[in-house]
């Protein structure tokens, strides 16, 4: 990435922390937008754009963020958890196996799976 990138996405990163500490999420979700758009190939900017979205209630669009790196641990995780609290087990499940998969001694994504059959209709 170039460095110009690196450091107008690092710029944006720390804008969008002091947003979010003064209360202002509406204008970092912004800001992490625009980091995650202008670095695409770094799950970790789409990662933290997902939870303010999330925040927000916009699960769906939090959802759709999570899916575009769906190799990286942490997105996996939130996207699993965001589904369990939705009530949608089955694609949370998914989304903890796929985690799982990737480490397979990721404790907590088993400790997610292990809840998740718990709590999943029979």
């Amino acid at each position: 990435m170039p460095a110009c990138f690196t450091e107008q996405t690092t710029y944006f990163s720390a804008r969008q922390l002091l947003q979010a500490r003064r209360g202002r999420i509406g204008e970092a979700t912004e800001t992490l937008a625009a980091a995650a758009s202008l670095a695409p190939d770094q799950p970790r900017y789409a990662y933290t754009y997902a939870l303010a979205l999330h925040r927000q209630d916009r699960v769906d669009e939090a959802l759709a963020v999570l899916a575009r790196h769906p190799r990286h641990r942490d997105s996996l995780i939130a996207a699993a958890t965001f589904e369990r609290d939705r009530g949608r087990f089955a694609e949370a499940e998914r989304h903890a196996k796929a985690a799982l998969a990737l480490d397979p001694a990721d404790r907590e994504a088993a400790a997610l799976l292990v809840e998740l059959a718990r709590r999943a209709p029979r």
